[in-house]
């Protein structure tokens, strides 16, 4: 499964005065609603009139069956044809089609290629997907350097999965002495875009006072914003900071998430029950929180979702 929404700008073709421009809007609309049948419809003519973002949305549905049957071929096509016009996000996803698996068994070094067009492009997605295959020498020889420099670029320019990868090195002194600073700043940086793992180590740093002074109203508001968001053993450690807090802390701290938009427990233990604010399903915008940056597994799809 391929996560989170990718946002871009239509291409220059799609002017306002164009009835296409419309027509590829309904189709955004149509899709952020669910209603994925009348995305497609309103997306299969620009195809045909050879828009390439218009494809590399249509090739979303196929590859993700929605709307229309599950056809992971005509997915991958549909990308291989928009960035045949040039359309940048393509030649990232094509890149993901060669790690999951889905269409034969694992193409590193035909990833790291396409990966490396779009990331010499300036894509942050594409440049922490690199670093990843250039850290592990997956696709070809390890670059250590090389694969640092993107983590930066990438991390510098919003990527919330380079920002918490740069905030583990810092932690945990991977590429040089640690720096608890740097640290916190990356998970915060991390955490704010919704990167559930910074999410929980931004928690933690305030409960240890790393990087930071300590702070247990704010550790008890990131642990919960991250079991909110799935992580697997943030409730715990909340539930057991909880037990340490003072009602009055307890009440700033929840106070502080009710206006985040994040559930939070009526007291130190019970489940939280209500629902996540829209826009808050944070696993649909970062990959499965569950391996580390450092594996060879995490190499997981991260976009398929239209350009709007």
């Amino acid at each position: 499964m391929r996560p989170y929404l990718l946002i871009a700008s239509l291409l220059a073709s799609l002017t306002a005065t164009n009835p296409a421009h419309a027509d590829f809007f309904d189709g955004v609309q149509a899709y952020q609603n669910g209603d994925y049948v009348s995305a497609a419809k309103a997306w299969r003519p620009l195809v045909k009139q050879g828009k390439p973002v218009a494809a590399f949305n249509m090739g979303i549905l196929y590859y993700r069956g929605l709307g229309v049957p599950l056809d992971r071929v005509r997915g991958r096509d549909l990308w291989l044809s928009a960035a045949e016009q040039g359309y940048i996000p393509a030649y990232y996803e094509l890149a993901l089609t060669k790690m999951d698996g889905y269409l034969g068994r694992p193409d590193f070094e035909d990833a790291r290629t396409l990966l490396q067009e779009a990331a010499n492009a300036g894509y942050p997605p594409a440049q922490y997907f690199l670093a990843n295959l250039l850290r592990q020498g997956l696709g070809g020889d390890k670059d250590e350097f090389t694969a640092m420099q993107l983590y930066q670029a990438a991390a510098k320019a919003g990527n919330p999965n380079a920002a918490f990868t740069l905030g583990e090195f810092a932690r945990l002194g991977m590429q040089e002495t640690p720096s608890p600073a740097d640290a916190f700043l990356w998970y915060e940086a991390a955490a704010m875009k919704g990167q559930v793992r910074a999410q929980y180590r931004l928690g933690w740093c305030y409960q240890q006072g790393f990087g930071t002074e300590p702070d247990p109203v704010q550790a008890y508001v990131w642990y919960t914003t991250a079991a909110a968001h799935g992580h697997y053993r943030a409730d715990e450690d909340r539930d057991a900071l909880a037990a340490t807090l003072t009602p009055e802390q307890l009440e700033t701290a929840n106070t502080e998430l009710m206006a985040m938009g994040i559930p939070f427990p009526q007291s130190a233990g019970e489940p939280a029950t209500d629902e996540l604010a829209p826009g808050d399903a944070i696993s649909t915008v970062t990959p499965p929180d569950s391996a580390s940056p450092a594996n060879g597994q995490n190499l997981e799809p991260a976009s398929t979702q239209p350009v709007q």
